[in-house]
């Protein structure tokens, strides 16, 4: 158990060093989250901007190299502490300091927020843009917009109001609390918890999100849902029932 705890980085028991790989993992994932749902916003609105250009500059290889290149910078934005620019340990709770003064620690640290202010601005511009575009399409070719599905109109935006206001409500507190830090303004050790409890929700929350509003929507669980609130419909594309119709 103490060896357990030690690689999760608990600061009571794995001390200084368990403490530094807390602080990194955290950043790490903070980073990697928001990174990912910018990138996921970033695809829906090429994908409803610019259709007849998705397959090529959404493609496979493009994602992957895009995730990957995401996911090392991340890792190379974490390690900075670990190279004396700011630097990880224990304040109250396992992390960078965020009133570091040195002119490392507070780059890192301002930096840290502009970034997370940037992900907020592209995942809103893209969000935004992709609903509108939805309901643009609605109104310009209504005969078009008819004989698709809204179920699927309706998912895109659900999903895209969802994760944009669940990253943004629950990340800008941290943000805010980092920039006061730094500034040395409105100082509350209260607040500060609050911020870092919000992230952490916030961390663990993004790709759940996701996957439940797919899950949602999909047709197995509402054929699941119907029948089990007696309102099953017979399935017309049954090839049993196409042979007797012929019949």
């Amino acid at each position: 158990m103490q060896s357990a705890n030690y690689f999760l980085g608990y600061c009571d028991s794995g001390g200084y060093h368990g403490c530094i790989f807390r602080g990194f993992s955290q950043t790490l994932f903070m980073m990697a989250s928001r990174l990912m749902v910018m990138l996921m916003s970033f695809d829906r609105f090429i994908a409803l901007r610019y259709p007849f250009k998705y397959q090529h500059l959404m493609s496979k290889n493009r994602v992957i190299g895009a995730v990957v290149g995401l996911g090392l910078y991340a890792i190379f934005v974490s390690s900075l502490p670990l190279m004396d620019v700011n630097s990880y340990g224990f304040q109250s709770w396992c992390d960078f300091h965020w009133n570091d003064r040195t002119t490392g620690g507070r780059f890192f640290v301002l930096y840290f927020v502009f970034e997370g202010f940037a992900c907020i601005v592209v995942i809103l511009f893209c969000n935004i843009s992709a609903i509108y575009e939805l309901l643009s399409m609605k109104k310009i070719h209504p005969a078009e917009s008819a004989s698709r599905p809204d179920k699927d109109q309706i998912k895109f935006i659900v999903m895209m109001v969802a994760i944009s206001v669940v990253y943004i409500v629950f990340s800008v507190p941290l943000l805010i609390r980092l920039f006061c830090n730094q500034l040395g303004i409105n100082l509350s050790k209260q607040k500060d918890f609050v911020g870092i409890r919000l992230n952490i929700v916030n961390n663990m929350m993004n790709a759940h999100l996701f996957l439940f509003i797919q899950l949602f929507f999909h047709p197995k669980l509402h054929k699941m849902l119907r029948r089990c609130c007696g309102k099953e419909v017979e399935d017309v594309s049954d090839p049993q029932n196409t042979r007797s119709t012929t019949a």
